[in-house]
């Protein structure tokens, strides 16, 4: 059995193995403890094949591997759907980067069309990769009929046989003994329903899991062919040409996506190895003649097509410095005037000051970028004087996006000092810390003919970003900020911290007594009762955050339960003509009066 049908038959079975386990630790929700269960199940699965392979673990891009673990176990620390959904993403991008084999280098160096085929790939492997797997990957016919795979399948055969068997009798008796058929009824009582979804979701897991190990396995192949090595592997005679009669025929390079044995040729020997075997049974080669040196094409410095020349560029970034040095000019006082600014001015609000202009320098910022690194794809330079003219220019935008992004953050500090903190203004800042990075990158990377590794960098402070949001607990830092404001006695909104996860919980539980008192009731008994749903959970939706909220909870618990009674009731005022004291003559002489 060649090396690529083993290989292909353990991916299958670990695939199998992944599947049931996705269904018995995946089904439970909400996800905890299980995703990074099962994610670091699938890492150990792709490591184990490797392993079987003799291919190194962690080349070329498999490292960004430990990477999606990490991120993976923040899906198990906080409880914000927010940040979830950030460690989802940042998982599979990174299990995608890192089952993808470019050229040498990657992935600190690619371009984006490097990027967008890794994540194609990935894709193309998640859906399709099976098929290939098994229908084209694996010879079949080579499944030896000895051993534990003869085992295997007699036994799916004798099942095959028996199963309809089974139903034809077994439907026979139950027809003939009614006791017989309660008993088959009641030991066979399957939720059709439930059944299929169990079916369904191991069928998933196992589909995708198997494309994944493809993509890894082939792809370190692949790699390790093109890595240069301290031993050169030997080319084979051809048939009958050099070979000893006791040399058995090795297997050549298979031309179906397993070259396996041209890699265990380069591999670092060893007794037994096959290319110490076949070293020793093939004559040296003749030295081959040297071929005439092949100028290579000349490549234009950054990866850059050429289209548009000096003179375009200059226009588009000289009208576009001209613009954001003019709204950074006429508006310097309203930029960094701050609450000086809004304390003279008679129409000015904060409100007015903040939120109508942060969100769009966000758009501002966040479409720059890409729209100069478009234009850096496009540009053509043609002398050091063009190169020094586009540097200078690009790098006078960036200079004013970098005041245009103070000016954003200055205009949110102000409008978080004055009206608190929310998930919308807390994201969006860090997005623009993001933005910032980004910005530093470029000019460390694209103005220098380096644009390669400017999407790596990038995706590296994008997951460094996420990071810090995972470790400051963001639900969390919203209520405690906003309940740390000087006038939080009397300002404090009780509602919002009822929009936000379980993270929040323990600083909802602290800022209990700043809470209006029907706000307090309201979030004291959707405390209770998040907590007494709670335990319906088991041990796969364990989470940090969530059993933080429980336990700050339960030792609250006679607290939250008074805070949740209802207020007795407001006595009613008594009427006018309850509180005279008099004769109805001289009340309707006062009602009259008074009239």
């Amino acid at each position: 059995m060649r090396d690529e049908t083993r290989l292909g038959l353990f991916a299958l079975g670990a695939a199998a193995v992944l599947g049931l386990l996705g269904d018995l630790l995946l089904r439970a929700s909400p996800w905890g403890l299980n995703a990074p269960l099962w994610i670091a199940l699938l890492l150990a699965a792709a490591g184990l094949l490797l392993w079987q392979a003799k291919l190194p673990l962690f080349a070329g891009s498999r490292w960004l591997a430990i990477v999606a673990l990490v991120f993976a176990a923040g899906i198990a620390l906080r409880d914000s759907p927010v940040m979830i959904a950030v460690n989802i993403l940042a998982t599979l991008l990174t299990l995608g980067l890192a089952g993808h084999r470019a050229k040498i280098g990657w992935p600190r160096i690619g371009g984006l069309p490097e990027y967008v085929s890794a994540l194609l790939s990935a894709g193309f492997h998640a859906i399709g990769g099976i098929i290939v797997l098994s229908l084209y990957d694996i010879r079949w016919r080579e499944v030896p009929r000895t051993g534990w795979a003869s085992y295997v399948l007699s036994i799916l055969r004798g099942l095959l046989i028996a199963i309809p068997l089974l139903l034809l009798f077994g439907a026979l008796f139950m027809a003939a003994d009614a006791v017989f058929s309660g008993l088959v009824s009641n030991l066979f009582r399957i939720n059709i329903r439930d059944a299929f979804g169990h079916v369904f979701w191991v069928g998933v897991w196992a589909w995708l899991t198997a494309g994944f190990l493809r993509q890894v396995l082939l792809c370190t192949i692949a790699e390790t062919k093109e890595t240069p090595t301290a031993l050169t592997p030997t080319p084979s005679p051809s048939r009958g040409e050099g070979r000893s009669p006791q040399t058995p025929d090795l297997p050549g390079p298979d031309d179906r996506g397993f070259p396996l044995a041209r890699v265990r040729e380069r591999g670092a020997g060893g007794e037994g190895s096959l290319s110490e075997e076949r070293t020793a049974a093939t004559p040296a080669p003749a030295e081959p003649k040297l071929a005439a040196p092949v100028t290579p094409e000349p490549r234009r410095p950054g990866g850059r097509i050429g289209v548009l020349g000096i003179v375009e560029l200059g226009v588009v970034l000289g009208l576009l410095d001209v613009l954001f040095l003019a709204f950074v000019v006429v508006q310097f006082r309203y930029l960094f005037g701050g609450a000086a600014l809004v304390q003279v001015s008679d129409t000015l609000t904060y409100a007015e000051y903040a939120r109508r202009g942060f969100f769009e320098l966000v758009w501002v910022a966040a479409l720059l970028l890409p729209m100069m690194l478009f234009l850096d794809w496009l540009a053509r330079l043609d002398s050091p004087r063009q190169v020094r003219i586009y540097r200078t220019l690009a790098g006078l935008l960036v200079a004013l996006l970098f005041v245009v992004i103070v000016s954003a953050l200055q205009r949110m500090r102000l409008y978080t000092q004055e009206y608190g903190l929310t998930e919308l203004r807390l994201y969006t800042t860090a997005f623009m810390f993001w933005i910032t990075a980004g910005a530093v990158w470029y000019l460390a990377t694209v103005l220098r003919d380096q644009r390669e590794r400017f999407l790596f960098g990038a995706m590296i402070a994008g997951l460094v970003a996420a990071a810090i949001l995972n470790a400051l607990d963001p639900d969390n830092l919203i209520v405690r900020t906003n309940s740390a404001r000087a006038d939080a006695s009397t300002r404090f909104d009780g509602d919002y911290p009822l929009l936000l996860s379980l993270d929040a919980a323990p600083a909802t539980v602290d800022a209990l007594p700043l809470m209006p008192r029907p706000q307090r009731i309201s979030a004291a008994r959707q405390l209770l009762r998040r907590w007494e749903a709670a335990q319906d959970y088991d041990w796969r939706s364990w989470n940090y955050g969530r059993w933080r909220a429980w336990e700050a909870i339960a030792a609250h618990e006679p607290m939250l339960r008074e805070a949740a009674k209802p207020g007795p009731p407001r006595p009613r005022q008594a009427s006018a003509c309850r509180q005279s004291a008099g004769t109805p003559a001289q009340i309707g002489i006062g009602i009259g009066t008074g009239g």
